[in-house]
């Protein structure tokens, strides 16, 4: 296995409290997660966290959803009925791909915001930039984020 990593040029992340669904059924913060953690997969089952990764951006979206919102850079991947799409491509009135444990539903995107800094101002490091965290697993399989949605891996920002 790889060591975490550091780097300041990834630019298809998670905001560091998002919260990842862990095959235990538990929620924890993807900051908190380590190689070894086990994060549950769309197909029921579940996947080792094979690598992690820390970064830092000047920008994110904040996707919002009649229940729940996330917060990611505009090229994180997010899976819907027609495969993964760039988080910044999505508008309001598209939908996502969701899990919840009987079968793999949807929902619909409300609104699609830029994230402003102030909102954030715990979440700065040194240079004013907000850290972002992404993580690659076992079989580089998706993972799921608050409100049950979908979202790929580093490796999966590769592909799209």
């Amino acid at each position: 296995m790889k060591n975490n990593k550091s780097n300041d040029s990834i630019t298809c992340c998670l905001d560091e409290n998002t919260k990842v669904l862990e095959a235990n059924g538990m929620k924890s913060q993807i900051k908190n997660l380590k190689i070894g953690s086990r994060i549950t997969t769309p197909d029921g089952g579940s996947a080792m966290v094979t690598n992690t990764w820390k970064g830092r951006e000047n920008d994110l979206l904040e996707l919002n959803f009649e229940d729940a919102t996330i917060k990611l850079t505009p090229n994180h991947p997010v899976q819907t009925p027609n495969g993964f799409v760039k988080a910044g491509d999505l508008k309001a009135g598209d939908e996502v791909s969701i899990f919840n444990y009987s079968e793999n539903s949807k929902k619909t995107v409300k609104s699609v915001n830029k994230v402003e800094h102030q909102m954030f101002s715990r979440t700065y490091i040194d240079d004013g930039q907000l850290s972002v965290y992404n993580i690659d697993t076992e079989g580089r399989k998706p993972f799921i984020i608050d409100g049950g949605v979908i979202v790929g891996t580093f490796y999966t920002q590769q592909t799209i």
